[in-house]
């Protein structure tokens, strides 16, 4: 119950209209304050941090797909949903071959988990950042 009271600030952040509003920028700062704060113990663990902003990622990634159905004619709609299929199978794919790569014991400096929710997290989040930047150049 204390972590939850001490990561509520961040996550009060995070899902803030102002963070929504805000986009990367604003999530990326959420996150920075959320580390800083993991680093001097003062809520959870980095993994969490991390895993906040990939929803929040996710989250910005779905709105502007939104978008994008909204303004887009539908055979420009159906192969942005066929490109947005194949992304999806290739965020699995790519999560899958990273643990098995980094997180197998076969090589030096094993991904913690807060390393691999650091990925997960930058994949969303440039996938967000795309969809955003052609939802705002229509």
């Amino acid at each position: 119950m204390l972590e939850m009271k001490r990561m509520l600030p961040i996550l009060l952040l995070i899902a803030s209209p102002v963070a929504r509003a805000g986009g990367d920028a604003a999530e990326q700062h959420a996150l920075d304050v959320c580390l800083a704060l993991a680093k001097e113990q003062q809520i959870g663990s980095a993994e969490r941090c991390y895993q906040t902003a990939y929803e929040s990622a996710d989250r910005r990634m779905n709105r502007a797909y939104e978008g994008l159905q909204r303004v887009l004619d539908e055979p420009t709609m159906l192969k942005l949903r066929e490109a947005q299929r194949r992304w999806l199978g290739f965020r699995e794919a790519d999560r899958v071959a990273r643990v098995a790569v980094f997180g197998s014991g076969h090589y030096p400096g094993a991904l913690e988990p807060a390393s691999t929710a650091t990925s997960d997290y930058e994949v969303v989040r440039v996938r967000a950042n795309q969809l955003e930047g052609w939802l705002q150049e229509l």
